[in-house]
């Protein structure tokens, strides 16, 4: 999972939401915002689930993707809406 740590630690998240969180990938059913801790909490389950989706494609990129599909449901999403 270091890979996928490195990945995640390059997004620029407090760019595009004003404000620096730190970002966990955690084993959790969902991913959300922790107002709390100021912790983006990412879904290790969810993300594990939608790569196993990808055949043939850049893992980077796959990743990245993966990434920005979560944090913008952390972001845009009401909470306790979506997994």
């Amino acid at each position: 999972m270091s890979t996928i740590n490195e990945i995640l630690n390059t997004l620029p998240v407090g760019y595009y939401l004003g404000h620096r969180f730190e970002i966990a990938l955690e084993r959790t059913d969902k991913s959300y915002i922790d107002y709390e801790t100021n912790t983006i909490r990412i879904s290790e389950d969810e993300l594990k689930r939608q790569l196993k989706l990808i055949e043939d494609v850049d893992k980077e990129s796959a990743l990245r993707t993966a990434f920005y599909h979560l944090l913008s449901h952390v972001m845009l999403t009401p909470e306790n809406t979506f997994t």
